[in-house]
């Protein structure tokens, strides 16, 4: 539910995008819409980067470490062993033995043992009372929400720069040579996709997340420097540094004709 109303608040501000754009176009320009829409989807991307270290996130590269057959045997053990030899015990006690031999199962990969000693073992939690039942903590939110901020706010400088780059391609590829553009554009774009589904296998649990994050974000900012680059070739510049260095000189050369005017008087 929560992820097709992220999904739906990501495409209107997407839409808002594809409206801002002809406006920005025509007041500052084709390559300067690029500049903005893709530094603004850069600059949302930053809030996925803070997501990976904020309260509630599940990044952790040392997760092998914490969840090792060794560890989880340990620690099994040790509870079962710590446990009173009280006879109104007997339920807890019986619920880590089960708990133990799970892990047992799972390393044999015997997995219809193993669904059915689980279920044994979610009949047996539910008997137990609810004081030695263990607290759930709370798991902090901020980190979700501000990873899916940077990708909501992100949706916008992105579909910006989707419409500028397309429109670059149709004014300046010629007719004859469109069909070899999009056609290496097409196995770039399946290559990434593949590099990506790659990435997905080989880490997929929630704590090497924030890895692909990175990987993620250092590919947009990869391809930021590209168009700057293409930027520069094009207009000679990045930065209008140039317009204020003339402003500069419009208000020199307006002072001096008064200044000599004031000499030869």
């Amino acid at each position: 539910m929560a992820d097709g109303v992220f999904r739906g608040i990501g495409s209107m501000v997407g839409i808002l995008g594809t409206l801002l754009y002809p406006f920005l176009r025509k007041k500052i320009g084709l390559e300067r819409t690029g500049l903005w829409a893709i530094t603004e989807q850069l600059l949302s991307l930053i809030f996925c980067i803070v997501s990976i270290w904020a309260p509630g996130s599940p990044f952790d590269l040392h997760y092998a470490d914490k969840i090792s057959p060794n560890t989880t045997m340990a620690t099994s053990t040790s509870l079962m062993l710590s446990m009173p030899l009280d006879e109104s015990d007997n339920s807890l006690r019986t619920a880590f033995n089960k708990s133990t031999e799970i892990a047992y199962l799972a390393l044999t990969e015997n997995y219809t043992e193993v669904a059915l000693n689980m279920s044994r073992t979610v009949n047996i939690m539910t008997e137990l009372p609810t004081d030695l039942l263990p607290n759930e903590t709370p798991v902090s939110r901020i980190s979700i929400s501000i990873f899916f901020t940077g990708i909501i706010c992100a949706r916008l400088g992105l579909w910006m720069f989707d419409l500028t780059v397309t429109q670059i391609v149709q004014e300046n590829v010629r007719e004859t040579q469109r069909g070899v553009f999009n056609g290496v554009q097409n196995s770039l774009n399946s290559f990434m996709e593949m590099l990506h589904f790659v990435l997905v296998i080989v880490a997929p649990r929630p704590e090497t997340f924030g890895l692909l994050i990175i990987i993620s974000f250092v590919s947009v900012f990869t391809g930021d420097v590209l168009y700057w680059v293409y930027c520069y070739r094009v207009r000679g510049h990045i930065l209008p540094l140039h317009q204020l260095k003339q402003c500069g000189g419009i208000g020199k050369q307006n002072s001096s004709p008064k200044d000599k005017s004031i000499s030869v008087a």
